[in-house]
């Protein structure tokens, strides 16, 4: 994002005070705000200004709550950052990033944490996903091989998606964990860090936090095309 670009942000929440808190912080990151008291409003608000880039919402609201307000966007070709923040701590957050949701901030949650996240997300994925951006501290090692791609979805249940991949693992992962990813389909290799973002019996969706540059290079464009997210596969 260059200095010239406007940094523009939607804070949805139907309580007045952590509303007030949120736009505090990207005011004073500089960014142009609007506001909305619940998902109609909001609605409302974007489809009068399609230029907005990034939302953070509440999930929980009156009227139309964060998840159908996401839908709708999705369903609407709109292509804002979308952050939610809830305070509740069991809600399954497959569903979130399977629409196309960008990030699940718990509350309560350490300040400017959202702006970090808007920041980042706003990047474009070449360089969100760069080596060079930041340095994440990986818990597991992933590896796999295979023949091909089509021996991977086939055996695997592995799906790309335009945030990161699904597939089907026999170890045992939680959510939020970190990992490092090495994969093998014949000639071809995708290599990075990912973070588990939904686990559903032994299939789990990993969004990408960086990629090599050999696997930049080659499988950027494929992602970026892929339809969907993360995915829940159609059997669950």
């Amino acid at each position: 994002m260059t200095q010239r670009e406007v940094k523009n942000v939607l804070i949805v929440d139907d309580e007045p005070d952590l509303r007030e808190v949120i736009e505090f912080d990207f005011d004073q990151a500089g960014y142009d705000i609007f506001t909305a008291e619940d998902g109609l409003e909001a609605w409302e608000i974007l489809q009068k200004h399609p230029e907005i880039r990034a939302v953070v919402s509440d999930i929980v609201m009156p009227k139309l709550n964060g998840i159908d307000l996401l839908r709708k966007v999705r369903s609407q070709s709109l292509s804002p950052v979308f952050v939610f923040v809830t305070g509740y701590s069991s809600y399954d957050g497959s569903e979130i990033f399977s629409l196309g949701g960008n990030a699940l901030v718990k509350k309560p949650f350490r300040r400017q944490i959202l702006v970090d996240l808007c920041e980042r997300l706003l990047l474009p994925e070449a360089e969100r996903w760069s080596e060079k951006t930041l340095k994440f501290k990986a818990e597991k090692n992933l590896k796999k091989q295979w023949a091909d791609l089509n021996q991977a979805q086939n055996e695997s249940l592995f799906r790309l998606g335009r945030a990161g991949f699904s597939l089907q693992v026999s170890e045992l992962y939680r959510l939020d964990m970190i990992l490092s990813f090495e994969f093998e389909f014949g000639p071809q290799k995708m290599s990075g860090i990912g973070v588990v973002r939904w686990i559903h019996g032994q299939n789990v969706g990993i969004e990408l936090l960086q990629l090599d540059a050999a696997s930049l290079q080659i499988w950027l464009p494929q992602i970026l095309s892929s339809q969907g997210y993360l995915n829940i596969p159609k059997n669950f």
